[in-house]
């Protein structure tokens, strides 16, 4: 998995550490298991962080290039009715 280390995605994982305890990666890939969208994920961490991320940073830092998501971050599986 193709993973930026961007200084406001270190940022996002300390802060995240100290607020739930918890990695950005095993974080991250909790949420995609639910189903939840990039743009979703972008919002809770903002809200448990503090830290604003655009749900297109999100996806860049997780998502390599040419849009295939990697194994370990699986896509949101369809809800159904």
């Amino acid at each position: 998995m193709t993973r930026t280390g961007t200084a406001l995605r270190r940022l996002a994982h300390v802060a995240l550490q100290h607020s739930e305890g918890i990695g950005l990666d095993e974080w991250v890939g909790q949420r995609r298991e639910q189903g939840q969208s990039w743009r979703r994920i972008a919002i809770d961490l903002e809200k448990s962080t503090g830290v604003d991320v655009t749900h297109e940073a999100m996806r860049r830092w997780y998502v390599p290039e040419g849009g295939a998501p990697a194994a370990d971050c699986p896509e949101p599986v369809a809800k159904s009715a």
